[in-house]
């Protein structure tokens, strides 16, 4: 297992796959992409995705940025708690993504824990009910 990626990088071929499976625009070379289309209202469609046989490690990568971003706008957006029911099946889907799928996901986290976004303290709870704190590789600023 390869721990050594400490950045999220977007991939066009994982945006290409995602945009045409979802019927999103794709505009080629945009760098925030993942941000650009992420939405709260369509998390549950890139957990379908996430799960689905055929989706490439990439494109699970870009959506779970896709997934944390969206969720952090929602929860910019309301006071919402771990007993919020749908919340609650996010930060499951999450859990289990992070516990499935470490290697390509380190970064990811690296970056959601370490800033100061409303999902960090969460995502740090994850981290540590799943004894990852020490196979995680941390930016030294942590």
């Amino acid at each position: 297992m390869n721990l050594d990626h400490d950045f999220f990088i977007p991939d066009e071929n994982a945006q290409r796959e995602i945009a045409d499976k979802l019927n999103f625009d794709y505009n080629l070379g945009s760098q925030d992409w993942e941000y650009e289309v992420s939405h709260i209202r369509t998390v549950e469609e890139y957990i379908h995705l996430y799960r689905q046989e055929n989706t490439t490690s990439k494109a699970q990568s870009s959506l779970l940025e896709m997934i944390l971003d969206s969720i952090e706008d929602y929860l910019d957006d309301l006071e919402v708690t771990k007993e919020d029911k749908r919340f609650s099946l996010h930060l499951k889907f999450i859990e289990e993504a992070i516990r499935t799928n470490l290697d390509i996901h380190n970064g990811t986290i690296v970056y959601w824990v370490q800033g100061d976004w409303k999902i960090s303290n969460f995502l740090l709870e994850i981290v540590i009910n799943l004894n990852l704190e020490n196979r995680i590789r941390w930016r030294p600023y942590k």
